[in-house]
């Protein structure tokens, strides 16, 4: 399956990495704030830069691997440069970017991490007693299935990018590379 976003340089200009994303209406919309506007040259690029860097998984991402509410403030403060940003005002992008932008394998897996991080803050929230040690054993062990879900559907989206035929960078394999010839 193609992505929408086939070029993940974060340091590059967003629209020019990925122009086909402006056909999307939310996306496009920024786009235009971002050409017409004659201020903040390039900070809706790097908005959609920050976003991208919340919700991809792609292997380019350096944030892939944390929990979300760690992604979200590393996100703001070291790559947008701004404690003060409010993930809130762009919760429509996100959605939409879910949406558009993520194939069904990874809202998937999307869903089951949020639902793991949320378990384990539980299960490392609550203390052991005589009256709750069984539940929270159990507790341990369906995450353990949980986990086990996680790891075959991230193994089928690792398997789903290699079959992209897409190269580091963004280019496309040549024919022979791809065993047609």
């Amino acid at each position: 399956m193609e992505r929408l976003i086939s070029n993940f340089s974060i340091y590059e200009n967003f629209w020019e990495c990925n122009p086909n994303i402006c056909a999307i209406k939310e996306f496009n919309e920024v786009y235009e704030k971002e050409t017409k506007g004659k201020t903040n040259k390039g900070r809706q690029g790097l908005l959609m830069w920050a976003i991208a860097l919340l919700v991809d998984k792609h292997p380019d991402n350096p944030y892939r691997n944390l929990c979300e509410e760690d992604r979200k403030l590393l996100i703001k403060d070291d790559y947008l440069k701004d404690s003060e940003f409010d993930w809130g005002k762009v919760d429509g992008l996100v959605k939409a970017y879910k949406t558009f932008c993520l194939s069904p394998v990874d809202r998937a897996l999307l869903q089951i991490e949020k639902k793991l991080e949320e378990r384990t803050k539980m299960i490392d929230d609550t203390p052991y007693s005589i009256g709750n040690a069984e539940d929270l054993d159990k507790l341990m062990l369906k995450t353990k299935q949980l986990k086990d879900l996680y790891k075959e559907m991230k193994a089928e989206l690792e398997m789903e990018q290699t079959n992209d035929g897409v190269i580091r960078g963004g280019r496309k394999e040549s024919i022979s590379e791809n065993g047609t010839i």
